[in-house]
């Protein structure tokens, strides 16, 4: 009967240390969950600045486009046609 007192308070003391370990140790899905929504801010963050700038490049590259187009358009003199 000691013997099988023995075996279940050190079953139980195993299962409390268990319980305790996953509780407490390791990673908890709160820190997870925070780091994950933490970095995909700061990603986006640099995501939109990137996307801001290649945005105002292209704007100023479409707008020597449409001076090269404009130049390139210009009106024949009187008299004068196009060779198609």
């Amino acid at each position: 009967m000691k013997k099988l007192i023995g075996i279940l308070v050190l079953l139980l003391i195993a299962a409390g240390v268990t319980i305790w370990y996953l509780k407490f140790a390791g990673v908890t899905h709160e820190d997870i969950y925070d780091a994950v929504t933490e970095e995909s801010t700061k990603v986006q963050s640099v995501v939109d600045d990137r996307y801001q700038k290649l945005d105002r490049k292209l704007d100023r590259i479409e707008g020597k486009l449409d001076k090269l187009l404009k130049i390139a358009n210009r009106p024949l003199p009187d008299g004068m046609q196009r060779v198609e």
